[in-house]
């Protein structure tokens, strides 16, 4: 008999407290579905995903008054919108003729390549890579390739980004050829310092210099797996200071093959590692205008 007695005490409580204080009237929330059963609406703000739990109950009227609120305001916003529509224009053209940034660029945003290829000059890092290439081949020598897999088994390396999707699965990457970066050193023939780089690493199997140039060679020619195991040997094996190299080939690499997103976390740490590299920013300003990132 007490709990029957304190049963009805508390269900009068929330009956009371429902529409004296939360003024949730049955006419707003409660539906009458077509096998007659009685159920809150769904999409009621009174609707309740555990209706057992009291503190919940209890804070209806706040969400209430923050979901009448966010209305407000967001008709508010849409009415200024609707005054301002179509006033100026030629908004866009008054600031391609008058904004500074714009009238250096010289041309809109969409008329630049923001998959543009870029590599790191490493003879203007101190590094001469004639003391690294090969002897140049002959005319009648068979050139070879720079099989980096072959060269050094690197199963897994703490450096070279193998959480990312990307690399997890770069045999699946896809890549376009990249004839801007099909000189090195002087040399335009990219068999021949191919050649040189394949030679070079017969004879020094952890030199991170030549692990990026056979990145830079399977760029050249669009095969983004080969680049990818270059690559990370070239992060495997390469000093901190000169490590934002081969990062910013896999910034490429990665951002080729539309795996911006991941792109940026590698040019970020490339500009960690030297903040001075140009094409480090240059590299993740297109990434960033390709992801329609323009307020970082």
């Amino acid at each position: 008999m007490a709990g029957d007695n304190r049963f009805s005490v508390r269900c009068l409580f929330l009956a009371i407290y429902t529409f004296f204080v939360l003024k949730a009237y049955c006419t707003t929330h409660w539906v009458v579905t077509e096998d007659d059963k009685i159920q809150a609406q769904m999409d009621s703000i009174f609707q309740l995903r555990r209706p057992y739990d009291f503190l919940a109950l209890a804070q209806q009227e706040q969400r209430a008054m923050q979901v009448e609120s966010l209305k407000r305001e967001l008709v508010s916003q849409k009415s200024q919108i609707d005054r301002n529509e179509d006033k100026d224009t030629q908004l866009e053209e008054r600031i391609y003729r008058t904004d500074s940034d714009c009238v250096l660029a010289g041309r809109p945003l969409t008329e630049f390549d923001l998959y543009a290829s870029t590599v790191v000059n490493m003879e203007s890092a101190g590094i001469r890579l004639e003391d690294h290439l090969g002897p140049t081949p002959g005319s009648s020598e068979t050139l070879l390739e720079p099989e980096c897999v072959f060269t050094f088994e690197l199963p897994f390396s703490m450096m070279a980004y193998e959480h990312l999707e990307g690399m997890r699965s770069r045999d699946n990457l896809t890549a376009s050829v990249e004839d801007e970066l099909s000189a090195v050193g002087g040399a335009g023939n990219v068999s021949v310092w191919g050649h040189r780089v394949a030679t070079g690493l017969v004879k020094n199997a952890s030199s991170w210099i030549l692990y990026s140039l056979a990145t830079q060679y399977w760029r050249v020619k669009a095969e983004p797996y080969q680049a990818v195991e270059c690559v990370r040997r070239a992060l495997h094996f390469a000093p901190r200071q000169y490590r934002y190299i081969p990062k910013v080939h896999l910034g490429n690499i990665l951002h080729r093959a539309r795996r911006s997103d991941e792109a940026v976390l590698v040019l970020h740490a490339a500009i960690d590692h030297f903040r001075n590299s140009p094409m480090a920013h240059i590299t993740l300003g297109n990434v960033y205008a390709t992801l329609a990132f323009y307020n970082v």
